[in-house]
């Protein structure tokens, strides 16, 4: 997983390196802007690898402040895995590249076959970088506790993951 996670990261420095010469805009975080997400990241469940993509949809409540809907699908080992995920985020308004951003989250989980469904909740920290005039790159780590969860099935009852994106906003 460290492998996985470097990758991840030094493809985030590439995209951050890129926007030195982007031109400075209007505040997309700021009230009122949404955004359209492509979420990737690696994951792991019933002893199994997966490769993590998703789709996300937001809007700015207030300015920084994002309510959001998110949804993944896990691929690559059987059960296939599918999570819907509303949730908030905080982008911290600070001058500079990169701008933090903090959330929480509540996730449905539903499995491919014969599986209950489980439900989560979690926390998510990291940086945007501007990649162009109204797209930002991501990473952090996501961090996410099951509920009822059975461990004789699931292994682990909390997760916690590198996550990568890529937003567009209007």
């Amino acid at each position: 997983m460290a492998r996985k996670f470097i990758l991840i990261l030094s493809s985030f420095a590439i995209l951050t390196s890129a926007q030195a010469g982007v031109g400075i805009g209007s505040d997309v975080f700021s009230r009122g802007r949404f955004h359209t997400s492509v979420i990737g990241t690696l994951g792991s469940a019933f002893n199994h690898d997966y490769v993590v993509g998703g789709l996300g949809l937001g809007v700015m409540l207030f300015d920084g402040f994002e309510l959001g809907l998110d949804g993944e699908a896990w691929f690559g080992a059987k059960p296939k895995i599918y999570k819907v995920s509303p949730g908030v985020r905080y982008v911290f308004p600070i001058a500079g590249p990169l701008k933090p951003y903090v959330g929480v989250f509540y996730k449905r989980t539903t499995f491919e076959g014969s599986i209950k469904d489980l439900d989560s909740v979690g926390g998510r920290a990291g940086v945007y970088s501007r990649v162009a005039e109204h797209a930002y790159a991501g990473i952090g780590v996501v961090h996410e506790e099951y509920k009822n969860c059975n461990e004789s099935i699931y292994t682990h009852c909390s997760s916690t993951q590198p996550e990568f994106n890529i937003s567009l906003w209007f």
